[in-house]
């Protein structure tokens, strides 16, 4: 009788082990997070006033710190336009935007554009620069000039 109850719970599984498949899961997600902005400033070119610079005298890049996460594309657009700027009269402004990093150096650009695609590491800084030109013999005129890069990451 013995041998027939252990049969019988040996084939309705009592006693046997079981086993359990416990998932876990989580997402990467292509990001950056700007941790510092410092804006540039134009300076003053007195050798050719037909040209604004962050590299002249009293001008500095902007500098962007960031973070980030998985495998992001960061797209640098340099300006077309000034944002802000006295009359211009017949002024064409002509833009030239530079950018490097510490962990990738000098980006190149095509056009007004330039991407990089991080693949390790997880912080970095960008360093931006711009040069404007008349694009003729006339000069800037006094004012305020300010222009816009765009920086996104993803």
């Amino acid at each position: 009788m013995k041998k027939s109850l252990l049969a019988v719970a040996l084939s309705l599984g009592v006693g046997a082990a079981h086993a359990v498949s416990v998932d876990t899961t989580g997402e990467v997600v292509n990001q950056c997070t700007f941790t510092s902005v410092t804006p540039g400033e134009f300076g003053s070119n007195v050798i050719d006033p037909t040209k604004l610079s962050t590299s002249h005298v009293g001008g500095t890049g902007a500098q962007l710190s960031f973070t980030y996460t998985g495998q992001p594309t960061m797209v640098i657009s340099g300006p077309t336009a000034f944002s802000t700027a006295p009359d211009l009269g017949e002024i064409v402004p002509a833009f030239t935007t530079v950018a490097s990093t510490s962990a990738k150096g000098s980006l190149t650009f095509s056009g007004n554009t330039a991407s990089t695609k991080y693949t390790t590491g997880s912080s970095d800084q960008l360093d931006l620069g711009i040069t404007v030109s008349t694009g003729s013999e006339t000069n800037f005129p006094q004012g305020t000039f300010t222009a816009a890069t765009e920086v996104t990451c993803s």
